[in-house]
């Protein structure tokens, strides 16, 4: 899996990148993948952190997973729909982070999740995670508790929600992502949502 579309501004040994540099190193270690693949060296390829469709779009055989930031306050329904049409599995980290955020901005605070939980016997926790679920987006919760994980394993077919709840759910978006990646050297090339075309076209050639 190809972590992130861009390089720490620690990785970069004073050396500016650019949108021309970041496309090139990207469509380099991409073909070094698909090499591996059909190597036999690896059975898929995927990419995290790649949060548009222009980014999505630059890689070519395109990658059968993407794993991002998704959950009731952050979801991209423009990403998960090209995801469908290019038969690329979206993948949810954070799904719930957001539980330990500010109060005003929590999970287990938040009066939509309370009320679905509470609907049925559940936690809101198990409910965002259900909610990820049912629009087709795979989750990986992080636990330590041997409780929660069999919990987790449970929801899809325990905890179904209805589409109205699905759609209240939708409605929560924040927009704001909780992880930042301010570690990378540019923001302009990789958190844009388009892509110079003429550097991709260069790159691919």
């Amino acid at each position: 899996m190809m972590h992130f579309p861009g390089i720490r501004a620690s990785e970069h040994n004073g050396c500016p990148e650019t949108p021309k540099s970041s496309t090139v190193m990207r469509k380099a270690v991409w073909d070094e993948m698909v090499t591996a693949q059909r190597s036999g060296l690896v059975q898929a390829l995927g990419v995290a952190n790649f949060d548009n469709e222009a980014l999505l779009g630059s890689l070519i055989p395109p990658p059968k997973f993407l794993q991002v930031e998704y959950h009731p306050f952050h979801h991209n329904e423009s990403l998960l729909h090209y995801c469908r049409e290019h038969s690329i599995q979206l993948i949810a980290y954070g799904s719930n982070s957001w539980a330990r955020g500010r109060p005003a901005r929590s999970l287990l605070s938040n009066g939509v999740l309370q009320s679905i939980a509470k609907r049925h016997a559940s936690s809101p926790q198990s409910v965002s995670l259900a909610w990820s679920l049912a629009k087709g987006v795979a989750v990986i919760p992080r636990s330590t508790s041997e409780k929660h994980l069999a919990s987790n394993l449970r929801i899809e077919s325990s905890l179904v929600l209805s589409s109205d709840e699905i759609v209240d759910l939708d409605a929560m978006q924040l927009k704001q992502a909780r992880f930042a990646y301010e570690f990378l050297s540019s923001t302009s090339q990789h958190w844009a949502s388009t892509v110079d075309t003429t550097t991709l076209a260069a790159a691919q050639e």
